[in-house]
């Protein structure tokens, strides 16, 4: 297993109000060309059950291409400032490979905390004017070194003979959902295993 050498970058933002996304994640897909823009994903904090505010999406997750251009990644074009719910909104927002892979191993953290910030605003087709009404009261970006494994072998590991069992997100491909995919699958193959040993 190899590790890529480069810091993994999540930036925790929270909004004096909800934006009033149509979902409450984004998974962000390859660009065609190969490779992708600043970001990898984004959720919504605040959808976690037991939170207030946020949650605006319905617990709903989307797929998009990664367009720095803007377009918005489903913005609805209504108005911001009719928004019924007024609690704050806090969001998480991860850097893609390329973006860490970019940033200077010294850079400040509000300077990186502010690129994604921008370029998560641009997906949800926030233009200037828009953005003017926008009151971020936190933002911070913290480093993970060496956060993505370069090369995860996809499978996890069963040695019936000593017992022991191995699994992680690095299995997988590095994010939490993996390392939850993963001992879904150690359980399996060692419920598999006990189950052979009985008809035995």
């Amino acid at each position: 297993l190899q590790l890529t050498p480069f810091n993994s970058t999540p930036t925790s933002l929270c909004m004096e109000r909800p934006l009033d996304a149509p979902f409450d994640g984004v998974m962000m897909r390859e660009r065609p060309e190969g490779g992708y823009g600043k970001i990898a994903w984004f959720c919504n904090n605040s959808s976690k059950p037991g939170r207030k505010g946020g949650g605006g999406g319905g617990g709903g997750w989307a797929y998009a291409a990664d367009d720095d251009d803007g377009g918005g990644s489903g913005d609805d074009g209504g108005d911001d400032d009719d928004a019924a719910d007024t609690e704050p909104e806090c969001w998480v927002v991860q850097g893609s490979p390329t973006f860490c892979q970019n940033v200077p191993a010294g850079a400040a953290s509000p300077r990186v905390a502010d690129e994604l910030l921008d370029a998560f605003l641009t997906l949800l087709g926030k233009d200037a004017d828009r953005r003017a009404s926008i009151e971020v009261t936190h933002k911070k970006a913290v480093k993970w070194k060496h956060a993505y494994p370069a090369n995860p072998t996809g499978r996890v590991y069963f040695d019936p003979e000593t017992g022991v069992a191995a699994c992680g997100d690095w299995t997988f491909g590095g994010r939490t959902s993996d390392a939850y995919d993963s001992g879904v699958a150690v359980g399996k193959e060692i419920s598999t295993y006990l189950e052979l040993s009985r008809e035995l």
